[in-house]
């Protein structure tokens, strides 16, 4: 009894000790992390593997498309390294991006601290602009977050870079998530400006005018969501052949309407077009500094 009386103290001040020890103890560090096994790495296991099989399949159309390489990756906390510099660090580590374009886009979200950011290369610093790469996030990922939908948020925001590396306007000021009486309208006049905008498009490497090869719809939209329509094009001079991912917008409900689907992803295939990851590592690329994070 008297050891007990002894220990029970010893015992006390190792619990609060522990209780209190600050989170660098239990954070990740880039070293730690090791290398990376894929586009998408959910170190913090908050992701379902139908949400990361549509996430890799976004991965693997935007380098095909556009050759830029963009990686997802979740971890519980950063611990007292401020993350933007966790971001950095690991951007550069891993290498993301073509050595020589710099054309990398890293999205971090560190769950326990609830803050997430983005890391852009110089090559597409001029297209994901620091303000973008936040208010995309801002828009499409952090309402997901909110209600721990980290999977759902992560697509919705990738889909997003995506559409905006492959040429199409983000309005940074303007949610997708609208539901009022205008979005037919806007939905309307959003279609005439994509008619228009395929109309005049030309080769993005010498000018001359495109023809549409394919045009399909890889994701749907629901009365939830907006969905993803991927057009492929070649240059009816050089045949350079390149892509653009334009989001379609969601379905307004009727009044007395059941609503539909409510979800992007169904459980079985995501929609895109890979059939497996063909991820054999990043091209070594860095950061340029570029990009910006926040909270939820």
């Amino acid at each position: 009894m008297g050891h007990i009386k002894k220990i029970s103290p010893l015992l006390i001040s190792v619990i609060l000790i522990v209780l209190w020890l600050p989170g660098t103890a239990f954070a990740e560090t880039v070293s730690s992390l090791g290398d990376p096994t894929g586009y998408v790495n959910d170190y913090a296991g908050v992701i379902s593997k139908s949400d990361e099989r549509t996430l890799i399949s976004i991965c693997e159309d935007l380098v095909l498309a556009n050759s830029v390489e963009m990686a997802i990756v979740t971890i519980n906390t950063t611990g007292s390294l401020d993350i933007s510099d966790f971001t950095f660090e690991l951007f550069n580590t891993w290498g993301i991006g073509g050595k020589e374009a710099d054309n990398g886009l890293l999205i971090l979200a560190a769950i326990d601290d609830h803050e997430f950011w983005v890391s852009t290369g110089y090559g597409i610093e001029d297209v994901i602009t620091d303000t973008l790469a936040v208010r995309i996030m801002e828009n499409e990922a952090v309402p997901e977050f909110r209600n721990d939908d980290y999977g759902e948020g992560l697509i919705k925001a990738a889909a997003q870079y995506a559409a905006v590396l492959g040429g199409e306007t983000y309005d940074t000021g303007f949610s997708f998530n609208f539901g009022w009486v205008l979005v037919p309208i806007f939905a309307i006049v959003g279609l005439i400006i994509l008619i228009s905008f395929a109309v005049r498009l030309k080769c993005p490497r010498c000018g001359s005018r495109v023809t549409m090869s394919n045009d399909r719809e890889v994701l749907s939209s629901d009365y939830s969501h907006s969905g993803i329509r991927k057009k492929d094009y070649v240059c009816n001079v050089c045949h350079h052949e390149f892509s653009r991912m334009i989001v379609i917008p969601m379905l307004v409900a009727q009044a007395g309407s059941g609503g539909g689907s409510s979800g992007w992803s169904s459980g079985g295939s995501s929609g895109w077009s890979s059939g497996g990851s063909s991820f054999g590592g990043f091209s070594g690329g860095s950061s340029g500094g570029g990009g910006g994070g926040g909270s939820w």
